[in-house]
């Protein structure tokens, strides 16, 4: 009896002792350490191909630089094509970041604002006629979809921008040690489905710290 009493009391503060665990908030990133190195790319083969630009051309770049209770902190530099005036200003393109645990933050600060950089080439682009085609499955749900035929090329110059910036979004509390993954997202909002070019980057985190692994 007195062993089965054991064994209960035992049980019970073990049960207790995981409820406090789990009660306990993520610890706090800790303010000012150092991040290691974690140099991100994403390459655009597809815009690069529509083009007929040289391989690797339209190859971004970006490293989290600051990650801590107050701000987090990206160094970018993004190359793009810009066949709109806009498209050579970072401001005007829609930038967030996102990650697990879920949240969302807009609208960074651009800092340190490098040098824009011009490069032109010539070449030869691909034109399409876009219609839009029902589709419907086999329960009878349809909907309306974008279809793109190739219909030839034509000789271009295209202009491609390389912009360097760094970006701090305020850490409003949702990225803490318990964050797993982060996604930094800049895309142009006013490009079609098939011309809206973009570049997404990755990072894997592990209690605070940025793993080698990712995007």
């Amino acid at each position: 009896m007195n062993s089965y009493r054991l064994l209960r009391a035992v049980s019970a503060l073990y049960l207790l002792s995981a409820i406090g665990c789990a009660a306990v908030p993520p610890a706090p990133l800790q303010a000012g350490a150092p991040v290691a190195r974690n140099r991100r790319y994403d390459k655009s083969p597809a815009q690069e191909g529509r083009h007929s630009l040289p391989w690797g051309t339209l190859t971004s770049t970006c490293s989290l630089v600051v990650l801590d209770p107050e701000e987090l902190c990206f160094d970018l530099d993004m190359n793009a094509v810009a066949d709109r005036s806009d498209l050579a200003r970072l401001d005007s393109w829609r930038i967030f970041l996102t990650g697990d645990p879920k949240f969302r933050y807009e609208d960074p600060q651009l800092l340190a604002q490098g040098e824009t950089e011009w490069h032109e080439y010539t070449g030869y682009r691909r034109t399409y006629d876009t219609y839009r085609r029902r589709v419907c499955d086999d329960s009878g749900n349809c909907r309306e979809r974008t279809v793109e035929i190739p219909t030839g090329t034509v000789k271009e110059t295209d202009n491609v921008v390389e912009m360097k910036a760094t970006l701090c979004f305020p850490n409003h509390g949702e990225v803490s040690s318990a964050t797993r993954r982060l996604r930094l997202a800049i895309e142009d909002p006013r490009g079609s489905v098939f011309t809206r070019q973009y570049a997404k980057f990755e990072w894997k985190l592990r209690n605070g710290v940025v793993v080698s692994s990712g995007g």
